[in-house]
Order: C-alpha cells, then sequence, then structure tokens
C-alpha cells in the first residue's frame, strides 16, 4: 500500500511539472563565420553542390525564385559584379506564424552576411532555421544563375 501511495505521488508531482513546464523558442547566436578553416562546419549537401559559384565575369542584378518551406516563403534579389556576389537584398521572407516569423528575422541578417563574405550563394544553413536557411540558399542560388545566364 505504501508503495502504490508513494507512486501516485510521485506521478502526480510529474504531471504537475510538466504542465508548468514553458518552452520557449529557440535562440539564434552567432554571426556568420570571418574566417574559413578546417575546423569550420561541414556544407550542407545543397550548399556542396554548387561549385564554382563566383566563376564567370556576369554584372547585374536579378530577383531568385520564391522559395516555400513548411514555414514560409523566401525570395532575394542578388547583384553581382564580374561575377562576385556584392549585394543580397531580401525580397520576401514570410513565416507562417509568429514563432516562424522570430527565427526568420534572426537567420535573415546572418544569412545574408555569410553571403557577401563568401561573395557567393556557397554558404552554410543557420543551425535552428534549416528551412529559411535553404530556401535563402536556394532563391539566392537562383539570382545569382540568372544573373550569369542574361
Amino acid at each position: 500500500m505504501r508503495h502504490t501511495i508513494a507512486a501516485l505521488l510521485v506521478t502526480a508531482v510529474a504531471v504537475v511539472l510538466l504542465l508548468n513546464f514553458k518552452a520557449s523558442p529557440p535562440q539564434l547566436t552567432g554571426t556568420a563565420p570571418t574566417t574559413t578553416t578546417a575546423a569550420a562546419p561541414a556544407r550542407t549537401s545543397a550548399a556542396k553542390a554548387r561549385t564554382g559559384a563566383a566563376a564567370g565575369g556576369a554584372s547585374g542584378t536579378a530577383t531568385g525564385e520564391l522559395m516555400q518551406h513548411q514555414y514560409g516563403d523566401v525570395q532575394v534579389q542578388a547583384t553581382l559584379r564580374n561575377g562576385q556576389l556584392t549585394d543580397v537584398q531580401t525580397v520576401a521572407i514570410d513565416g507562417v506564424d509568429g514563432h516562424s516569423q522570430q527565427i526568420d528575422s534572426q537567420a535573415e541578417p546572418l544569412l545574408r552576411a555569410e553571403a557577401l563574405q563568401a561573395r557567393s550563394g556557397s554558404i552554410d544553413t543557420i543551425s535552428g532555421a534549416t528551412y529559411t536557411s535553404e530556401a535563402y540558399i536556394g532563391s539566392l542560388q537562383s539570382a545569382i544563375d540568372k544573373v550569369r545566364n542574361a
């Protein structure tokens, strides 16, 4: 009988603690890397597939495809000078809910800074904002391709 009462008491306490638990959204931290070293994080398969992103001597500005993912849409505009990325502007970044919008607002400046530093679309995804990152990279690469093929 004592074991049953103790088990019920422990279960009740665990349920109360779980019901009072409030999860907070993840905070994206850090800045775009300033140097590339051997200790840099591994590139995603999408980034690895884009070799020679700064190759060629194309110049111009183009808007990339609107990339949709399960948490929103992303579209960017890229400017290239002599085949190298010189500017990226976000045309659209729309999260489907407040949480997605918060992630987007934290990830967008980091992605932009990394793209400008790399001078190409060959950048890493931001941890905690994978869908937004992949959509951003896809739209960016689409814009770069449009300039090069113009």
